[in-house]
Formats: C-alpha cells, sequence, structure tokens
C-alpha cells in the first residue's frame, strides 16, 4: 500500500506549521518550568527552611523568564534555518520507506529515520529531532479515507519501531 501526496510548500504553510509546533514546544517548556519551581520551592523548604522568601522567588520568576525567551529563540532559530525553500513537494509513503520529492531532488527515507510522529488539527509532523521536521499538511490528502489509512500506516510503523527499539535495548 502506498499513499501518494502532492502539494505546495509555501511560505504561509511554513509559518503556520512554525507557529504549531512553537506552540507545541511553548506548553512543553512552561510545564517542565512549573514543575521545577514548585520542586525548588519544595527543596528550600526542606533544606533551608526559609520557604518564599522574596530573593527567592523573584530569582525564579527571572531564571523562568529569560529560559523562556532563551527556548524559543532557539527554537524558532532552529526552524527558520531548516526550513527555507518553497515548491511543490510530493511524498510517496509505503511501509519500508518514503519518496520525497522537492525540485529537482529525490531522497528515499527509512522510517526509523524518525524518532517521533505528532498530528495537530492541520497537520502531520515527522520529528528526526528538534531540528529537522517533516510537515505534511492534511489539506494534502485527497479524502478523508486517505488520511485515515495514513494514520494507519504512521501506527503500524510506530508499533515496528518501538518493538525493534525494544528488541535492541534487550540484546545489549
Amino acid at each position: 500500500m502506498a499513499i501518494e501526496l502532492k502539494f505546495e510548500m509555501t511560505l504561509q504553510l511554513i509559518d503556520e506549521a512554525r507557529s504549531t509546533v512553537a506552540k507545541k514546544m511553548t506548553d512543553r517548556f512552561w510545564t517542565w518550568m512549573i514543575l521545577n519551581a514548585f520542586g525548588t520551592l519544595i527543596l528550600e523548604m526542606i533544606v533551608f527552611k526559609n520557604a518564599g522568601s522574596e530573593y527567592v522567588i523573584f530569582s525564579l520568576g527571572i531564571f523562568l523568564f529569560v529560559m523562556y525567551w532563551v527556548v524559543l529563540w532557539n527554537y524558532r532559530r532552529t526552524l527558520n534555518k531548516r526550513i527555507k525553500e518553497t515548491g511543490i513537494c510530493e511524498y510517496i509513503f509505503s511501509n519500508e520507506n518514503i519518496l520525497v520529492r522537492f525540485g529537482k531532488c529525490e531522497s528515499k527515507i527509512q522510517w526509523g529515520y524518525f524518532k517521533r510522529m505528532q498530528e495537530t488539527a492541520k497537520y502531520f509532523f515527522l520529528f528526526k529531532d528538534e531540528d529537522s521536521i517533516s510537515i505534511i499538511p492534511k489539506s494534502a490528502f485527497t479524502s478523508d479515507k486517505q488520511m485515515d489509512e495514513f494514520r494507519e500506516m504512521l501506527d503500524l510503523i510506530r508499533t515496528n519501531l518501538k518493538a525493534r527499539h525494544e528488541t535492541t535495548t534487550a540484546q545489549k
């Protein structure tokens, strides 16, 4: 079974995808930072017995503010570096690999290349890591049936990759 998609990679699509990924990243960041801040306050209560001192609260506030901007800046810089080209993209997904045609280039990518897959309201994202992202807009699918087949393919690939990883880990 192969699923063929063809769409135009436009600046608007890139900007929308950037915003979606940046929002998810920001949400994850804030969750981590809030848990870290509460952990620091609890540690201060237990070890130093002066929880809630103005100095500590002020320091945590400054730290959270600076870290937010550093992480967001780095993430946007990475996306700006990675996604610069526009044009017609063609993806052919099979259970074995993905054939990508973009401009004059053609690449065959193994599913094992991707570490994470994510679905949002408008996109599917395939992540090698946080620096390397493939964007597949849902508008590129010709029907809901084709999109459901793609979801099933992703679920099968995730299961196979997880099993392969567990087997490799068990052998070590």
